[in-house]
């Protein structure tokens, strides 16, 4: 992980409102801090030009280049990339969009899983193998990845739950979560107040709270003990969700790589009465 990106997104808590939200534009956009004049980068977050500057120097830089030059250290190291590279040609057809999307998928998927480190992926693999219930929380289109997860991770951990979304509140559903369970929640910006809730919520009642996010600055991290950022850039409409797919497939390869002979017995269990109950053509 680079270390200035970590760095503001740990102090945004404590920062004031400009600074705050100065610091949210330069997490959630550093190639526009690397590549973009002062004055420029201040009028796309909304702030003054001085408020850059007193960011930088809140971080420890002695001047605003100082402070832009980390960015672009970070912007021009090897594999970070552009995000938009892909989308530059001209479209002349159907078949260049088509081919927009593919590379746009692939490279969040790539460079997603690429930045998770192992360590924090074993950590959230060890702390759902050892949840006593785990919740898995998300609205809208992440509630349908929360239920493809059930769907395939039940098989390992049987104890996965999916909150239903016809709740008055997602909260509610959580009433006898506790020390002993696990929340995961799958969020992307912008960020439905119901699943901020939900951690806030699990945290409190002193559960521990995992996150699959799509910026550094999501008030998710804030509330989560490991959380897994994944990149949802897309010529489409609408956040990719391909990466947060990925990176649920790799989460639960890993309880799995973790698990002993009575998690595999049950998986193979599970299979053969979908096979024997003639769930599967054959």
């Amino acid at each position: 992980m680079t270390k200035i990106l970590d760095r503001l997104a740990d102090a945004l808590p404590d920062l004031p409102t400009k600074l705050a939200r100065a610091a949210r534009f330069a997490v959630d956009n550093p190639e526009r801090i690397a590549l973009s004049s002062m004055r420029t980068a201040a009028a796309e977050c909304e702030v003054a030009s001085p408020t850059m500057l007193r960011l930088a120097r809140q971080m420890g830089f002695s001047s605003y280049d100082d402070f832009k030059s980390e960015f672009q250290a970070v912007v021009l190291s090897p594999g970070f990339g552009s995000r938009a590279s892909a989308l530059l040609s001209d479209q002349e057809d159907g078949s260049a969009l088509v081919d927009q999307i593919s590379r746009a998928c692939t490279e969040n998927i790539s460079r997603s899983l690429h930045r998770v480190e192992p360590a924090t992926l074993s950590a959230m693999a060890e702390a759902l193998r050892a949840a006593k219930t785990i919740y898995v929380v998300g609205a809208g289109m992440m509630h349908w990845a929360a239920a493809m997860m059930q769907t395939s991770g039940r098989m390992a951990l049987p104890n996965l739950r999916v909150p239903h979304t016809n709740a008055p509140s997602i909260v509610e559903t959580l009433g006898a979560i506790g020390p002993d369970d696990v929340l995961l929640t799958l969020t992307v910006a912008p960020y439905a107040r119901s699943t901020v809730e939900a951690a806030a919520f699990a945290k409190d009642r002193g559960a521990k709270v995992l996150a699959i996010s799509n910026k550094r600055s999501s008030p998710l991290l804030e509330l989560s003990e490991h959380s897994i950022i994944v990149d949802t850039d897309s010529p489409h409409y609408y956040p990719s969700i391909v990466a947060i797919i990925a990176a649920i497939e790799a989460l639960l390869a890993t309880v799995v790589a973790q698990s002993d002979e009575a998690t595999l017995r049950r998986i193979k269990m599970i299979e053969d009465l979908r096979r024997r109950s003639g769930a599967y053509l054959e």
